[in-house]
């Protein structure tokens, strides 16, 4: 059974801000460098999340993959991805990618600055996220920092964090996992390796 996400996400958080919520950390975001001159079109394609930070909308979820559809002129992406949950219910996972500085003309070099939006069935509204693709090498991994900023009840910093690390090959080498882990360790030594989820990849059958 296929359903769309209706989960709260982190689009929608900002009203449990103030609540004990383990997704929600005190705190700024961290502040990382996204890729330079990066190649939009050599990012297209299929992606399998293989780890994350705790997040509301994959909580527990595997077989998370998506499929990033580039828009040409703009340089953002349409992703279309999917996800199962312990009782092997399939879930559409719908995002947006914007670019926070959309090329001028079509050989404007790029960074890769993005603002997520994740659609969900029956909100009009989601909060974006900025995104960043932080390391890469296209063929084998990505490795990906969002985070929203955000203040509690009383006006303190709190953000929600969520970096996630994707192969092209569900079934890759685990060198890639290593690339990203000591990325994140050399350049957001703040990350708590501890809070990252594995995503298991077996027996899926993967959709779109």
């Amino acid at each position: 059974m296929k359903r769309l996400s209706f989960v709260i996400v982190v689009a929608l958080v900002g009203t449990s801000l103030g609540i004990d919520d383990p997704i929600i950390k005190d705190g700024s975001c961290a502040t990382v460098q996204a890729v330079e001159e990066f190649n939009a079109t050599a990012f297209s394609g299929r992606w399998y999340m293989m780890q994350h930070y705790p997040m509301y909308i994959i909580q527990n979820r595997n077989c998370v993959q998506t499929t990033f559809i580039l828009d040409q002129e703009t340089k953002g992406y349409a992703g279309e991805g999917t996800s199962v949950d312990r009782e092997f219910n399939v879930f559409e996972d719908l995002t947006t990618l914007d670019l926070v500085d959309p090329p001028a003309n079509e050989n404007d070099t790029v960074s890769a600055d993005f603002i997520m939006k994740t659609i969900i069935a029956d909100v009009d509204q989601s909060k974006k996220t900025p995104y960043k693709i932080i390391s890469i090498d296209y063929e084998n991994y990505a490795c990906i920092y969002a985070c929203q900023d955000d203040t509690d009840e009383v006006g303190n910093p709190v953000k929600i964090e969520f970096p996630m690390i994707y192969w092209r090959d569900a079934q890759g080498s685990s060198d890639s996992l290593f690339k990203c882990e000591n990325y994140f360790a050399a350049n957001v030594p703040e990350l708590d390796r501890a809070r990252f989820m594995t995503v298991a990849h077996d027996d899926c059958e993967y959709e779109f």
